[in-house]
């Protein structure tokens, strides 16, 4: 068996069925990383990262909306806010579910060699 073979079942199974588009993801509950929040914005456009400290002062005034997409860390995949804080999770102050993408090395984008 390949050594990749045996992390691909553990993904499977803890990944239940929630990737149906875009391959298995891994969903689970991580504590509120201090840096690295992103968000797309209406126009499409990734916005950050951003401090912790900035988004829980945009969050006080209600700058988030419930289906923004948004991930607390570069190598996640985005979820709607509403996803990323169950209910019992206050926002941007202990834990948050983190998605993580299917991709090699945890990368978004394949690295080009400079050759």
């Amino acid at each position: 068996a390949h050594a990749g073979q045996q992390e691909e079942e553990n993904e499977k199974n803890f990944g239940g069925s929630e990737g149906g588009y875009g391959g298995k993801k891994e969903m689970k509950m991580a504590p509120c990383p201090d840096n690295g929040w992103q968000y797309i914005d209406p126009a499409g456009n990734i916005q950050g990262p951003f401090p912790i400290e900035k988004m829980r002062t945009w969050h006080r005034h209600n700058f988030f909306y419930a289906d923004l997409p948004m991930r607390s860390d570069p190598v996640d995949a985005f979820l709607p806010f509403g996803q990323l804080f169950p209910p019992g999770e206050k926002p941007f102050q202990g834990r948050v579910m983190r998605c993580r993408q299917n991709a090699r090395n945890g990368l978004p984008m394949p690295l080009r060699h400079v050759q």
